[in-house]
């Protein structure tokens, strides 16, 4: 095998195994070398020469799984704009919550379990994505419009609220489904109710004092 296709096989295997690692132990308590080994690499340091860091590795996993999630969401733009319908927030809001439950419902994984947890994590946190993906930049722009009547602090405090609540209701569903004999609705069966209940957080009248 040419040692570039080496290189990239070592590398999917050590962010395969770290996503589920992360998801059931949390990020902290994985070790690199535990990464490295499960992963079928010899040397111990393979995950510092492939990715640099923890961080690295943590950011190599969201590049890995971002990219078809929001091309899902770019597509679902497309659809709507298509459409001639008017953009409205429950529209917005299935934009953004539909591709991770189709990535969910697909098959058994962690991705949210592990993304629902970096998100919160004050290290790795605000140091996702710094340059916005398509879909992202589009849902952000058009629920800041939509939601223009609200203060601004209000307006990015329920736009953060609305990615922690779709990650964590999502998260929890993943594990549960992830149990031996689990039996629950999928979670296209509950997206829905979960679209109208982070829309009605978004559109719901700020206090005066707010």
């Amino acid at each position: 095998m040419h040692p570039a296709e080496q290189d990239a096989g070592a590398r999917l295997a050590m962010i395969t195994l770290a996503e589920r690692l992360f998801a059931e132990q949390g990020t902290d308590a994985v070790s690199m070398r535990q990464v490295a080994i499960g992963a079928g690499q010899r040397n111990n340091s393979a995950v510092t020469y492939h990715f640099g860091s923890r961080a690295g590795l943590v950011q190599a996993i969201l590049d890995h799984r971002s990219g078809p999630i929001d091309g899902r969401r770019c597509e679902l733009i497309d659809e709507l704009e298509a459409s001639a319908r008017p953009v409205a927030v429950n529209a917005v809001v299935r934009i953004f919550v539909q591709p991770l439950v189709e990535a969910l419902d697909g098959q058994p994984g962690w991705y949210l379990r592990f993304l629902a947890d970096v998100t919160v994590d004050p290290e790795t946190g605000d140091a996702q994505q710094p340059h916005q993906p398509p879909g992202v930049a589009w849902i952000n722009r058009n629920l800041g419009a939509l939601l223009s009547d609200l203060p601004r602090d209000v307006r990015r405090r329920r736009m953060r609220w609305m990615v922690l609540i779709a990650l964590r209701v999502l998260a929890d569903h993943e594990r549960i489904a992830a149990a031996p004999g689990a039996s629950r609705p999928t979670a296209t069966a509950i997206t829905p109710d979960l679209v109208d209940t982070i829309a009605a957080l978004l559109t719901a009248p700020a206090t005066d004092d707010a």
